[in-house]
């Protein structure tokens, strides 16, 4: 009886994360799409699931947009794991950091102007920049990246960039930007790459 009920018990939470992640990706898709106005009806629907169960995983809009960045800041750190340890392995991260806001520029607009509580912008902070510090070190050790240069500064890059990924930059600007980037981050005397 008890492996029964333990049974039932894991089917139940994993029918609950899967309804929170369909939730998730349908507020992603259609926030991107049309902005926060979009009904919480029509997400459950989009998602497959009824309204009472969206309600129980995100009370307001806010925790939704929380959800959102939180599973893309998964996401980045999963990638982050995947890396191996290079010296080089920064300049991927980078790259992947800068890839993800180009293609979640809408949701990572959404995320800063959106009210949320401060102490969880200041707690995705911390965590992005706790995922560059290993790479970000190794890097340095290895004399391909400024020496002086700490997470918190390749944080600011990533905001500053962030103004660069929107579509109506021209290309010659988007490559100017990548380039200024890369001079913020090098050693010197480093080797481009």
């Amino acid at each position: 009886m008890d492996a029964d009920l333990a049974r039932g018990q894991s089917h139940l939470r994993a029918d609950a994360a899967t309804n929170r992640q369909a939730l998730l990706d349908a507020a992603a898709r259609l926030y991107s799409e049309r902005g926060l106005d979009v009904p919480y009806e029509e997400i459950a629907r989009e998602a497959g699931v009824g309204r009472a169960t969206l309600y129980r995983h995100f009370p307001t809009r806010e925790l939704m947009l929380t959800g959102i960045m939180d599973a893309m800041l998964d996401r980045f750190a999963r990638t982050a794991a995947e890396l191996p340890e290079t010296p080089d392995a920064f300049f991927a991260l980078f790259d992947e950091a800068v890839r993800m806001q180009r293609e979640n520029l809408t949701l990572v607009e959404l995320a800063i102007t959106t009210a949320r509580p401060p102490e969880h912008s200041s707690r995705a902070r911390a965590r992005l920049e706790d995922l560059f510090r290993g790479p970000l070190h190794a890097a340095q050790l290895a004399g391909l990246v400024r020496s002086g240069l700490e997470p918190a500064d390749v944080y600011v890059l990533l905001v500053m960039l962030s103004a660069l990924t929107r579509e109506s930059v021209a290309a010659d600007g988007w490559s100017r930007a990548q380039r200024l980037a890369q001079l913020a981050l090098l050693e010197p005397d480093g080797v481009t790459r």
